[in-house]
């Protein structure tokens, strides 16, 4: 924690040469294969919940090729592990970070190259307009605008109201979209993903009344049923009941794909426990997830036997 202010005091009485010594972090965004202007970047050191800043305080905005440049003065007393975050600006993609280059080199430039982003359409426009910030519309908004502020998940939680104001969307799915957002945001640092594994199952629990509220005036009754179908497809109840979590870390590791971790929908009344994608209606492939496959077959030869008893 403080990695820069206790490094700039060292140095400068160990050695004030070294006092003025800085590198530049460079990376691009695209989304669509377009570049992304005029968005919002700002880059930390990882310190496990307690992030120095790298480059200008505030941050910089990409240029015209969707680049931005940020140039650190500071002196470290440890390579930071740098890592940048980007704000949606209403071009449709959600808040992202970069990769994180740790214990970098402080004696060279971090560069990232060019990160692509993913298009959302609920970060579409001033996302941010007609929606409360972390909260119920029943908690005041001077507490709501303090919790905001203290989650970090403004954005996230702006776009998950426009998603629950959206008949069309399942307030399950608009749940899931916001727990992706969050631990995107997050980085990997176990504080600020537990914090969103909270929030999220708060949510899951208690969504649906904001859901409904969000709709009430604007949705008929199919759009109004949405905030609360909870239905998961496939698979029969005995897997449902099956507590596995083997696909862990498949489902974590499958990349290109947007993966939930864990289905939280019921079926037939019944939680899901199953972290396998085909549990949620994802088409990835079984991967470890073998054991689905196998039950299928262990089916398939018990009817094989009932039709040979009957012959």
């Amino acid at each position: 924690m403080m990695k820069s202010l206790i490094a700039s005091f060292s140095l400068f009485v160990l050695s004030p040469s070294l006092a003025t010594a800085g590198f530049t972090t460079n990376v691009c965004f695209t989304i669509n294969d377009s570049p992304v202007v005029g968005a919002l970047v700002k880059c930390w050191d990882d310190d496990y919940g307690s992030d120095d800043r790298v480059g200008p305080s505030g941050g910089a905005r990409t240029d015209s090729n969707g680049c931005v440049s940020l140039y650190d003065s500071q002196s470290w007393l440890e390579s930071p592990d740098v890592f940048c975050r980007i704000d949606p600006n209403g071009d449709c993609f959600a808040e992202a970070t970069t990769s994180t280059k740790s214990n970098h080199n402080k004696r060279r430039d971090a560069n990232f190259g060019t990160v692509a982003l993913q298009y959302d359409e609920d970060y579409c426009g001033d996302f941010g307009l007609d929606t409360n910030g972390c909260g119920t519309s029943r908690i005041p908004s001077f507490l709501r605008d303090t919790l905001t502020e203290t989650l970090g998940f403004e954005n996230q939680c702006n776009a998950h109201d426009i998603c629950y104001a959206d008949c069309s969307k399942k307030g399950s799915d608009c749940d899931d979209d916001f727990y992706d957002d969050m631990l995107s945001t997050c980085a990997g640092q176990v504080n600020c993903e537990l914090l969103a594994y909270f929030f999220f199952t708060a949510l899951d629990t208690f969504g649906y009344e904001a859901c409904d509220n969000s709709r009430r005036n604007d949705c008929d009754q199919a759009g109004l049923d949405r905030c609360n179908d909870e239905s998961c497809d496939l698979v029969d109840d005995e897997m449902f009941r099956k507590k596995n979590k083997s696909c862990r870390k498949w489902v974590g590791n499958k990349k290109g794909k947007k993966m939930k971790k864990k289905c939280k929908k019921k079926h037939k009344k019944k939680k899901v426990f199953v972290w396998c994608p085909v549990t949620c209606g994802e088409k990835a492939g079984l991967g470890k997830c073998a054991f689905i496959k196998k039950k299928k077959k262990n089916k398939n030869k018990n009817n094989n036997k009932n039709k040979k008893k009957k012959n």
